[in-house]
């Protein structure tokens, strides 16, 4: 069974993806220099962690997850000043990640008597949480890492709505498979990916875009999936499905 520290990191990353890549919208995203618009994000961050940490909630984290927040905010405030390139992507999320280290590290004791549900649940809605956040990074997160890989070429995201779900899918397929342990299925979906564009691969720099841009992509499914692996085995549960 897992730790009360280790259940409570999975718990406040998994937070912090939900909030950022499936409930914070693409106006809050990129509108936040207006102070409202980013104290917007602030409270959905706060409300998302303190809903998610529920089996776990004592009155140290809570306090915690207030200061979280505010840190969020902060971070945010930069990064909105900031060029949008992949350094600055890179150190946002180094200060999210930092900050729920050191949250963990402060409260990661577990006190009494405090659990909403028996160990075995918990750990269930633990891993059910990270899943639910890993499949939002690689939808939303993963484009913008894409976007930097292929560079100006690509600099509207909302340009090419059909690439963009090919995208899509493919990650949150590569992360199913390699979850799951399914390590030659992957080959199945470069090849069917490939086939659908076997004759614009012809031109060269077509398909030095194709490539980098599908590197990236399976790069970032592959990145989530051994987050994934590394917090079921860390969590001792099975695969749900």
């Amino acid at each position: 069974m897992a730790g009360y520290g280790t259940e409570l990191f999975v718990l406040l990353l998994s937070g912090h993806l939900i909030a950022d890549y499936i409930v914070q919208t693409h106006r809050v995203a990129v509108g936040k220099r207006d102070l409202r618009l980013l104290l917007r994000h602030g409270l959905e961050v706060l409300l998302v962690q303190t809903i998610i940490v529920l089996p776990l909630l004592s009155s140290a984290l809570l306090g915690g997850i207030v200061v979280l927040s505010l840190v969020h905010v902060l971070a945010d405030a930069w990064k909105a000043r900031s060029p949008d390139t992949w350094p600055v992507f890179l150190r946002d999320k180094s200060i999210h990640l930092a900050a729920i280290v050191l949250l963990v590290v402060l409260v990661g004791k577990e006190p009494g008597g405090h659990r909403l549900f028996d160990p075995l649940q918990t750990t269930r809605v633990v891993w059910a949480a990270l899943l639910i956040g890993l499949i939002g990074f690689n939808i939303r997160g993963g484009s913008v890492l894409v976007r930097f890989a292929l560079g100006s070429r690509d600099a509207d995201p909302g340009a090419q709505p059909r690439g963009a779900m090919v995208g899509y899918l493919e990650r949150i397929l590569v992360f199913a498979l390699l979850t799951a342990g399914e390590w030659s299925a992957v080959g199945l979906v470069f090849a069917a990916k490939s086939i659908a564009r076997f004759r614009e691969l012809e031109n060269k720099e077509f398909s030095d875009y194709y490539l980098i841009g599908t590197l990236a992509s399976v790069l970032v499914a592959v990145a989530t999936a051994g987050i994934a692996s590394w917090a079921r085995a860390a969590l001792g549960v099975g695969l749900p499905w």
